[in-house]
């Protein structure tokens, strides 16, 4: 939206709007460009007072948390983070409602008459923090061990209105502003739901663009503008209405985002990365494994409880990859558990992607960045890592140990034979995906001036299904496979697949600098000594 503006024009536009929308004159605007490798710029504007939100320590934790996980094993260049996934979102809501701003005469007067700017800055606080509950791998650890998919969703909640620093930054803007945020997180004021969470909604969007352009098909497209109308089923005070003219741009969204899921995030390569690591931990719970034992207890804690509010929240926002991957790595180095060790090697990054995550997460590069104890700790165990070569960092370093841990396939015929006759020891996984979901209607407004929704256009083809898409896929972790002492004939025969590439166009950012950073590091630690 808005993307025609010059620099100049678009900072004086801003300015306005944050100006209007905290009711002052003294608004000190700041700007940065968004990482994702795309054709053009794409500038973040937002005053201090969301600056100072996006410095507190819950939203800085984003920093050290990666959007796609283990998927950096298939692509070194996926290294993008939470972070700046959620400042992306934040911007499509500003985006979104500067255009009402400045376009919607309507929008504006219903917002100034209902005394709803704050309301207005609590919708860019919640876009920010859409993700600030989420743990490293949340969505496979929330499924295959602590059982309770989403759980991250109801932490987010509660670290926004409970987190004393948000809580603090949220009230020097207004003593109003906490209780306005818990209202729009549970109303629908301006008709922005849809686009929050819906078939083309802000969240979706940037990390689908996103993910994909740090994955080597940059094909970025600014989120089609639309009006807010008058919601005559009373669900909110507007629903957004997109002109039909914008069905061809939106289809196209919607049609990459499912070509995106079955050979993307739900490809067979990302998902066996992701659940391993869900593997590794239950086997390690199973087997009382004596070495990362922080991280058991932590999600063995979680499992046990009944409600969201029951969790302790600075536990919980104590963990970021980092921290995980280092007790992880416990078990990969230290456990005496063969089986399990070989497992753990394949749950952790490989050593460059390791090196690559940290000088990132770290800020290696600018060298007067101060680090905590237990960041120095992990570096120095990197460090060795580096320097000393034995079979367990051989293991680590190897680009070819995907094949000496797994064997898959996704044929329909072995997987239902699998299930039914084999007691070798299989993983199954199902997704199911859908084009278009009627339950989240794309409201469209046609030339005669009607309002539908797209799956009830007259007189046109839906070219997106509403109809329900079965990806499945068994796996076998060959080294639990050896500690049940059972034959791989039935294995090899029946999970036969070749490692394929997944979407985009795979390719690796070597070399890296990452280990001199770490060099560098070291060094400067020592004299500090």
């Amino acid at each position: 939206m808005n993307s025609n503006f010059n620099p100049n024009e678009e900072y004086d536009l801003n300015i306005s709007f944050f100006e209007w929308l905290f009711e002052s004159n003294n608004i000190k605007l700041h700007c940065e460009e968004d990482p994702v490798p795309i054709v053009k710029k794409n500038l973040i504007y937002y005053p201090q007072e969301l600056k100072n939100f996006f410095e507190t320590l819950p939203m800085q934790r984003l920093k050290k948390v990666l959007q796609l996980g283990k998927f950096i094993d298939n692509n070194s260049n996926s290294l993008h983070t939470r972070y700046e996934h959620s400042l992306g979102v934040y911007n499509l809501k500003r985006q979104i409602i500067l255009h009402q701003f400045a376009n919607n005469p309507e929008f504006k007067k219903y917002v100034e008459q209902n005394n709803l700017k704050l309301n207005l800055v609590a919708e860019l606080i919640k876009s920010a923090g859409h993700d600030i509950g989420h743990l490293p791998l949340s969505h496979a650890l929330e499924l295959s061990v602590i059982q309770k998919p989403g759980f991250h969703e109801e932490i987010g909640k509660r670290i926004l209105l409970e987190n004393e620093q948000i809580q603090s930054c949220l009230s020097d803007i207004s003593p109003k502003l906490p209780q306005v945020l818990q209202d729009t997180l549970e109303n629908n004021y301006f008709g922005f739901k849809l686009l929050d969470e819906g078939n083309y909604d802000i969240d979706r969007f940037d990390y689908l663009y996103r993910d994909l352009a740090f994955n080597g098909k940059p094909e970025y497209k600014d989120f089609e503008p639309f009006k807010l109308l008058k919601d005559k089923n009373a669900n909110s005070a507007f629903i957004p209405v997109f002109d039909i003219s914008s069905i061809d741009s939106i289809e196209e969204f919607l049609n990459l985002r499912v070509q995106a899921y079955k050979d993307f995030y739900f490809h067979p390569i990302t998902e066996i990365r992701d659940k391993s690591v869900a593997l590794v931990i239950n086997e390690a719970l199973k087997n009382n494994e004596p070495n990362g034992t922080n991280l058991q207890q932590f999600l063995v804690t979680l499992k046990n409880i009944h409600s969201a509010n029951d969790v302790n929240l600075d536990e919980w926002l104590s963990w970021n990859d980092l921290r995980f991957y280092d007790e992880l790595l416990n078990i990969a180095e230290f456990s005496e558990n063969k089986a399990l060790q070989r497992a753990a090697i394949f749950s952790v990054p490989g050593l460059d992607q390791l090196l690559d995550i940290s000088a990132k997460m770290l800020n290696l590069k600018n060298s007067s960045n101060q680090l905590t104890p237990n960041e120095k700790t992990f570096l120095k165990r990197l460090h060795k890592y580096i320097t000393e070569k034995n079979d367990f960092t051989k293991a680590l370093s190897d680009f070819n140990y995907w094949d000496k841990c797994i064997k898959y396939t996704t044929n329909p015929q072995k997987i239902k034979k699998l299930q039914t006759s084999s007691n070798l020891p299989v993983e199954f996984y199902t997704h199911t995906l859908v084009g278009y979901n009627p339950k989240e209607p794309i409201f469209f407004q046609a030339e005669d001036g009607k309002i539908y929704t797209y799956d009830a256009i007259p007189n046109r083809t839906q070219k997106i299904s509403s109809d329900k898409m079965t990806l499945d896929i068994a796996f076998c972790f060959l080294p639990f496979l050896e500690e049940h002492n059972q034959s791989n004939v039935e294995i090899n025969s029946m999970l036969n697949e070749e490692k394929q590439s997944t979407f985009g166009i795979p390719y690796f950012n070597r070399p890296s600098p990452a280990g001199t950073y770490i060099e560098n590091t070291m060094k400067k630690m020592d004299e500090e000594r």
